[in-house]
């Protein structure tokens, strides 16, 4: 009762956080596509992500039934964009109510998998851990930030999570129960985001590693039925949820001026039909993404890079996991020597961590803590596990006391912000920019709080540089643009509210002339508001 109550409890305070922001940059495509999927079973929008999520969250949609957007050209074209925002912005309330039902989706399944992990922590290792990683959990403003909005992040976690410890099950029983749900978490995973792809190393490694420290009872392996489950499952669950979309490169709407499918600019291969073809596309994307870098350089520590960083996640670990859990981190790695655990669990737990975690270092696609989200269950897990077993109880319940109080008062602090934590040791959210910007801190979500602020304060007109894709106008019908320059803007009477990843994620360093002020406020963290006239 106490998992179930508290996971209501913090289901509510999702929700009540969230009301206060306007979509983020990637939500109205999610939205966009995930309506698309069910209204004219076509998957041209948004192909980057897998669908799962898009069409969970966009459920709702179906007993609204906003009108699709009339633009056959942003159709045509698959701009998911524009026809996210004109689905938004049709409505006369900017969006909002269908931004809150969508995003109520991801907030009861976000509850719910914080409920799964308790009960799966409890049947596998105890009661008193499965608290402890239960809270942790929920104390986690990362968590709550990504588990409110309509994005892939946080049903890629629960789905990545389960997969490596049903497989591990599954070689420890042996029955073929597990070894069946190993496959349909597996192609749970797959249909959330691409990155899910790294399981299939991490289940033959921690295959390999159990295998050889079971000397004595080594088992085979069934081909067979190990295929079924980890190759023939998932790839029919991908089928389904494609709604058995089978086409050939050369039939894809975007690509086919290209070539005509019947002269010989097209070869054989790209005339090939493909079972869920759009998972395949997405999955090319993704690679050519990551090539290629993203369009918005990435910060780090003040700097400004196209191919990324490889201390990024390193750093982002650092100040963004809370101050509680790196103490819980520290005394799990002084206690290591003296714990009882098995150590197949935490080689189970701990191998997706290590694995994921190099793969994210040489990324070069670094624009939040939210690609490396689901290390933390595991994370959760293995500290719970690991201190559980140490036969120093007084030790290990001071530790846990005082991670817990310490997470509390943080997650206290920031709410109803938790996407702009940052923990105690790094200085805050205020201190935010020093480290990170995007969606660790500024997602384009800021525009409500601004409006909010300025309506408790006397100002003319205002000076607005957004970072971010919601219709500026709604919000501030007659704002107009921020000077380019101190002498400019001391010359205007309006505010100036600039985006925090404008103003410091700037490659053009226009607006920099601005931090030699304190603002007169925050928003959300995710803008900052001056007065000219304390220049």
């Amino acid at each position: 009762m106490v998992v179930i109550g508290s996971a209501l409890l913090y289901a509510a305070l999702l929700f009540l956080s969230v009301r206060t922001e306007n979509e983020t940059n990637d939500e109205p495509a999610h939205i966009i596509a995930g309506y698309s999927y069910w209204v004219k079973r076509d998957f041209r929008l948004n192909p980057e992500h897998p669908p799962l999520s898009k069409l969970l969250c966009t459920i709702p949609l179906l007993f609204l039934k906003p009108a699709f957007p009339d633009d056959p050209s942003a159709w045509a074209e698959a701009d998911e964009f524009k026809l996210g925002k004109e689905l938004l912005y049709s409505s006369p309330d900017g969006g909002h109510r269908i931004l809150l039902a969508c995003r109520s989706v991801t907030i009861l399944f976000t509850g719910a998998f914080a409920v799964f992990l308790a009960f799966w922590t409890r049947r596998n290792v105890s009661t008193k851990a499965a608290l402890v990683v239960f809270f942790l959990f929920l104390l986690d403003p990362n968590m709550a930030a990504h588990g409110r909005y309509v994005t892939t992040d946080i049903f890629v976690t629960a789905f990545f999570f389960f997969t490596p410890v049903c497989w591990f099950t599954w070689l420890r029983t042996r029955q073929n129960r597990d070894l069946w749900l190993t496959g349909v978490v597996l192609g749970l995973a797959l249909a959330s985001k691409f990155s899910a792809v790294l399981l299939f190393p991490i289940l033959a490694v921690i295959w390999a590693v159990i295998w050889m420290l079971r000397r004595e009872r080594r088992e085979r392996i069934p081909f067979a039925r190990t295929f079924a489950a980890l190759i023939l499952i998932p790839a029919a669950m991908l089928f389904l949820l494609y709604a058995g979309d089978t086409r050939s490169t050369a039939q894809d709407p975007l690509i086919a001026n290209r070539f005509d499918a019947q002269s010989k600019t097209s070869s054989a291969w790209q005339r090939v039909p493909v079972p869920g073809y759009y998972w395949f596309r997405g999955l090319q994307l993704v690679a050519r993404h990551q090539l290629g870098g993203h369009a918005t350089p990435a910060y780090l520590l003040g700097t400004l890079s196209t191919k990324g960083f490889v201390a990024y996640f390193p750093v982002a670990f650092l100040v963004k996991t809370p101050t509680g859990t790196l103490l819980l981190l520290a005394a799990g790695l002084l206690f290591l020597r003296r714990s009882r655990a098995s150590s197949d669990l935490l080689l189970a737990l701990g191998i997706p961590i290590a694995m994921y975690m190099c793969v994210a270092i040489f990324s070069s696609i670094d624009i939040g803590i939210r690609h490396i989200l689901l290390i933390y269950p595991f994370l959760y897990v293995l500290l719970a596990t690991l201190l559980e077993s140490v036969p120093l109880p007084r030790a290990v319940q001071l530790a846990l006391g005082l991670a817990l109080l310490v997470n509390l008062a943080e997650f206290v602090q920031v709410y109803p912000y938790p996407l702009a934590f940052f923990n105690t040791l790094a200085g805050g959210p205020k201190a935010g920019p020093r480290y990170l910007l995007d969606s660790n801190l500024d997602w384009g979500q800021g525009l409500i709080d601004l409006r909010e602020e300025l309506a408790l304060k006397p100002h003319t007109c205002l000076a607005l540089e957004y970072f971010g894709r919601a219709d500026t106008n709604y919000y501030f019908p007659d704002h107009r643009p921020v000077p380019g320059s101190l002498e400019e803007a001391k010359r205007q009477p309006c505010l100036i509210a600039i985006s925090v990843q404008r103003l410091y994620g700037d490659p053009a360093q226009q607006f920099s002339y601005l931090r030699a002020y304190e603002p007169i406020a925050r928003p959300g963290y995710a803008m900052y508001l001056y007065d000219p006239s304390r220049f």
